[in-house]
């Protein structure tokens, strides 16, 4: 998670350039700067998918770091190996996992969707 979300992170910042060249959003396609373009449909979908893909993506990678670090403190709290075997017998620590893997393929799935 670690990985997508640090590749992730600068792309939101600097966008690639076939994004960059559309219309800003603020302005109107009567603007005299963009005279006769229209509306740039297919740019305005483009843009709003890359950057909502990538936002969900960066919120879920950072929520799969953030679990995977608490799991990880609460199994070194435990003081036996007994309260290990107690915690993935009554199935949520095996809930907490998939809660883990769940929103790491779920944040990679977004960013592939924002690549294309």
């Amino acid at each position: 998670s670690a990985l997508f979300l640090s590749a992730t992170v600068p792309t939101i910042m600097e966008p690639p350039p076939a994004l960059a060249q559309c219309a800003p959003w603020h302005r109107r396609a009567t603007d005299r700067e963009y005279p006769d373009t229209g509306i740039q449909w297919e740019c305005e979908i483009r843009a709003r998918v890359f950057f909502y893909a990538l936002t969900l993506s960066i919120a879920l990678h950072l929520l799969a770091i953030l679990l995977a670090m608490s799991f990880c403190n609460a199994l070194n709290e435990t003081a036996r190996d007994a309260d290990v075997f107690r915690m993935f017998s009554r199935g949520k620590g095996h809930n907490a996992t998939m809660k883990v893997e769940n929103a790491f393929r779920l944040g990679m799935l977004l960013d592939f969707i924002a690549m294309f």
